[in-house]
């Protein structure tokens, strides 16, 4: 099978063939040029859109999670690589463009604040990348062009999709002072192919090659605000991956033999005495899952500490400059 998957000739999108998607927000001008594809493609909405930005329906993945981003998701689409005559497909490869709602950290034009918002889009939304600690904001970039992209990787999940490998790259980009633009391509490998990575890159190259974003004046007006009045803070150009402590919480199953064992599995002990037992450690164990998860996301807001570490660098630096003068 590696041998027929080496010799037999690689399908999917054309680069040849693009649609342009043009969505305005508020004045803010977005245009993407994606592949068009006879083979596998998926598209979720419309090729042109308007929408008022500051009024749109942003919603949760998980409703029940009051901590999760509220998000909007503005366009998806799929595309496959097959190699001829085999129905299995090589590699996945998704698309999606959303923006997200992060008023906690207004101003998402100062780069301490964009760092740590995107710290709180790994830890809160589970379709994004991956809350396993350590496994996201893989090889943080900068990009500059046209536009300036955050750029970073995950690893994601083989087993759920049956693959040989499951990665992610996520650019993010400020559209306002907070609301983020999150552009995501997820990757799902049935094979250790060199040639199908290779033409996964080259799709994911061309379509970030083609994005063009406009802000709106208002957007213009308050990105002047945060540069002219903090024109020394700087967007980190490496960061470490990203990670945190993830408390296990143990099903009721796991549970009743953990607090079996504390008790070296007496089987005399009484049955209520038992049971309370399992109570007071599930108890336990999800404050603690609590505790841990609110430090976490206090961690995020910690941008004004380091907004002054930068403010003190920057002082620094004007006396030695002063002093070498």
């Amino acid at each position: 099978m590696a041998l027929i998957d080496l010799c037999l000739p690689l399908r999917g999108p054309s680069l040849a063939q693009q649609s342009e998607l043009k969505i305005n927000l508020s004045g803010t001008l977005i245009s993407v040029k994606l592949p068009d594809s006879d083979d596998g493609v998926i598209r979720n909405g419309p090729k042109c859109q308007t929408d008022n930005l500051y009024d749109l329906p942003f919603g949760r993945w998980r409703n029940d999670d009051p901590y999760e981003t509220e998000g909007f998701g503005l366009f998806n689409c799929e595309w496959q690589f097959h190699r001829l005559f085999l129905s299995d497909s090589a590699a996945d490869v998704g698309f999606g463009l959303s923006v997200f709602h992060l008023p906690e950290f207004q101003s998402l034009f100062r780069p301490r604040r964009l760092e740590c918002a995107i710290e709180r889009l790994i830890y809160t939304t589970p379709f994004l990348s991956t809350q396993k600690s350590g496994e996201s904001r893989l090889n943080w970039q900068v990009i500059d062009g046209p536009n300036q992209w955050i750029r970073y990787e995950y690893i994601g999940c083989r087993r759920r999709y049956e693959a040989t490998e499951h990665v992610g790259v996520l650019w993010h980009l400020p559209l306002t002072d907070k609301h983020l633009l999150s552009v995501r391509f997820r990757f799902i490998y049935r094979s250790k192919n060199q040639l199908v990575r290779k033409k996964c890159a080259e799709l994911m190259s061309m379509i970030m090659e083609s994005f063009r974003v406009e802000l709106s004046n208002d957007a213009l007006q308050q990105k002047r605000v945060a540069q002219e009045a903090y024109p020394y803070e700087k967007i980190s150009t490496s960061l470490p991956p990203y990670t945190f402590e993830t408390p296990e919480i143990l099903i009721r199953h796991d549970l009743i033999g953990k607090v079996s064992e504390q008790i070296n599995h007496d089987s005399s002990y009484p049955d209520h005495l038992f049971e309370k037992l399992v109570e007071e450690a599930d108890m336990k164990q999800r404050a603690y899952a609590d505790e841990v998860r609110d430090r976490i996301l206090k961690s995020h807001l910690r941008f004004g500490e380091l907004e002054q570490q930068d403010y003190e660098n920057h002082l620094a630096n004007q006396r030695k400059s002063a002093e070498v003068g």
